[in-house]
Parts: C-alpha cells; sequence; structure tokens
C-alpha cells in the first residue's frame, strides 16, 4: 500500500482524543445509540412511531414492528455493535498512543492504526444492512424516493437527511482513504470533496423527483435549499487551488445564508412550528402538540445554536471553543433534536388526518 504513513494535516486534528480517521465510525456509533435514546424519550410521552415510520418493506408479508420492539431491537443491535467497536477503538488509540511515544513502532501498530478505521467502517455500515432490512430497502432505492405512504417516506427523508449530517465525518474518512491507497502526491485530489456531495445531490434529486410526481411547488425551494450549500463546497476547493485570491467573507455570506435557509425550514416547513405563541396555530384541533411549550423553545434555540457555531468561532485562533472538530459532534446531536421534533410533527400530522376522516 502506498501512503503508508498518515501526514500531518489528516492526523492531526483530534476530537476528544479521536483519530479525524475514525471520527465517523465514532459518530455512527453515536448516532444509533442516540437512535435508541429518542425512541425511548419518545415512548415516554405517548408517541408511537411505528405509526410514523413503516419498519418492513413493501409487500412483506409480516407484522410491522410494534414501537417497543423497535426500543427493544434498537438497544440490542447498538450493544452488540458496542462490544465489537468500542474495543477496536481502544486498541487504535493504544497503538497511536505507542507511536507518538516512540519513534519507532512495529509494523503490526503501523498496521493497526492504518487499517482499523476501514474496518470498523465496514463492520459497522455492514451489520445496519445486515440487521436493518428497511434501511437496506430505501439505500438501494434511495433516488426513487417513495412518497407513498407516508410512513414510507419519512423513511427516505431521515436517512437522507441524517447523511447530510456526516458530510465533514465523510470529508475526513476519504482523506484517510486517499493516504492508504494513493500516494503523497495525488493526497489533494479533492474527492473528498466529491464525496461530501454525494448528500446533498441525493435529496436535490429526491425533491425533483417528488416535485415531478406530486407537483408540490415547496418542494423545489426545499432543493434550493440543499443547493445552498454548493457555493460553501465551491469556496472550499478554491481556497485549495488558489489560497492567494481565496476571499474568506464570500464563503462566510454562503454560509450565512445556507444557516438561515435551513434554520427556518427546519422550524416552519419540518417541525411545523408556525407560532411562537400556539406552536402550530393552524391546525383544527386542539391536540396539536405533544410536549410542553418550552421544550420547542428549547429545540430551536439548539438548532439555532448550532446552525451558526461557526460565528461562535471566526473569532478563536484555532476555530473552536469547546475540543476539536467539535461541530461534527454537535451536528449529530443537533440532527438528533431534528429527527425528535420532524417524528413529533408527523405525528400529529397523521394523527390529524385520521381524525378529520
Amino acid at each position: 500500500m502506498e501512503g503508508a504513513e498518515i501526514p500531518p494535516d489528516v492526523k492531526s486534528g483530534w476530537g476528544i482524543y479521536i483519530l479525524a480517521s475514525q471520527r465517523v465510525n465514532v459518530l455512527l456509533l453515536v448516532a444509533i445509540w442516540l437512535w435508541q435514546w429518542m425512541l425511548k424519550l419518545l415512548s415516554s410521552c405517548q408517541l408511537d412511531v411505528s405509526t410514523v415510520i413503516q419498519s418492513r418493506k413493501p409487500n412483506e408479508m409480516v407484522l410491522p414492528l410494534s414501537h417497543a420492539q423497535m426500543q427493544r431491537l434498537s438497544r440490542q443491535f447498538a450493544v452488540r455493535l458496542s462490544r465489537i467497536i468500542v474495543p477496536l477503538q481502544l486498541i487504535g488509540l493504544l497503538c497511536q498512543s505507542w507511536a507518538e511515544a516512540t519513534e519507532r513502532s512495529s509494523n503490526l501498530a503501523q498496521f493497526a492504526i492504518l487499517l482499523l478505521p476501514l474496518i470498523q467502517f465496514v463492520i459497522i455500515v455492514g451489520s445496519i444492512s445486515r440487521n436493518c432490512q428497511i434501511i437496506n430497502y430505501c439505500i438501494k432505492r434511495i433516488l426513487l424516493i417513495e412518497t407513498s405512504p407516508r410512513p414510507m417516506r419519512n423513511v427516505y427523508i431521515l436517512l437522507s437527511d441524517t447523511l447530510t449530517s456526516f458530510t465533514k465525518p465523510l470529508i475526513d474518512f476519504t482523506l484517510y482513504l486517499t493516504t492508504l491507497f494513493l500516494s503523497k502526491d495525488v493526497l489533494w485530489t479533492h474527492c473528498d470533496l466529491l464525496i461530501s456531495l454525494f448528500p446533498l445531490n441525493i435529496r436535490i434529486w429526491q425533491c425533483f423527483r417528488e416535485f415531478y410526481l406530486g407537483r408540490d411547488k415547496s418542494l423545489l425551494v426545499n432543493a434550493l435549499k440543499y443547493i445552498s450549500s454548493i457555493p460553501i463546497m465551491v469556496c472550499v476547493w478554491h481556497s485549495r487551488v488558489d489560497p492567494e485570491k481565496h476571499n474568506s467573507n464570500v464563503v462566510h455570506w454562503f454560509q450565512c445564508l445556507n444557516s438561515c435557509f435551513t434554520l427556518v425550514w427546519d422550524v416552519r416547513m419540518d417541525w411545523k412550528i408556525n407560532s411562537l405563541r400556539r406552536i402550530r396555530k393552524n391546525h383544527k384541533t386542539s391536540q396539536n402538540v405533544i410536549f410542553p411549550k418550552f421544550v420547542y423553545y428549547m429545540g430551536v434555540l439548539f438548532d439555532f445554536s448550532i446552525k451558526f457555531w461557526w460565528i461562535w468561532t471566526l473569532k478563536r485562533p484555532d476555530h473552536t471553543i469547546l475540543f476539536a472538530s467539535e461541530l461534527q459532534y454537535l451536528e449529530i446531536l443537533r440532527r438528533s433534536v431534528w429527527v425528535i421534533f420532524k417524528l413529533e410533527s408527523e405525528y400529529v400530522t397523521i394523527r390529524n388526518l385520521a381524525t378529520e376522516k
């Protein structure tokens, strides 16, 4: 394998003592545990997730999973996967510490540092694909999003939008792969930026497809929301190829536009919060919220804080407040909050539609 030594720009950047190459695996495991926690939280609020998301493939002659079954199976899966990934993470950290403490580390330690992130990634993705058939089904058809029934569409949306939150970890992981399989001379091939565009392009395509099927013009606005992220990627590319002419103010304006756009869409369209006083004022029924009002306020505040976190770090020398690569971890937490309110709004919508019938 060429490029056997991880260069400093990829090797540096420990976030809570996690190497950049390992971060996507840690965040995937965290996301799996957060999903289990979300199911437990929503269950305590009497919100039945099984009515909001589909747990079986279409035409599968098996009863759908109940909320309790989802919660039990997700916990079992998280525990089983943690028993594999956590020891591998610890081995990787020990090998890295050994390599940094000694001038010459063994070939076995170097081998572990280089290959463990890839091995863990394959194990996690393979386990998800093997144990969750509905995710496996949707991934294979992710561009052919099914708009009906509504619970099936929700699975596509949750999966695709969650993928966009892993953009930066995927960039780091792609850089790691280039150091693993390519020579140092071709490290900066910008393939990491192409990889980061995949989640955005998936959502853009889904929006256009849904518009084609249903002619809902709001989907074009939603597509524009994702398109607003592309100029940021272009600015990153320009900063690499021509750093002397790169103007950071331009990318900041694009970031501000994207943050404002996505925040408004999260609150107004995904969470359906259209009134600060009544939360949802246009519903005919009074049962239009599940949580206490202050929970919605806290959700909006948290979403705002993370969306504009990059502003709070502009004047910091290392662009961090808490620890290295903090925003990647905070983004997964923000996405979890988004999922909670998204499921809640869908639950209210489905319940109200059933009541009206």
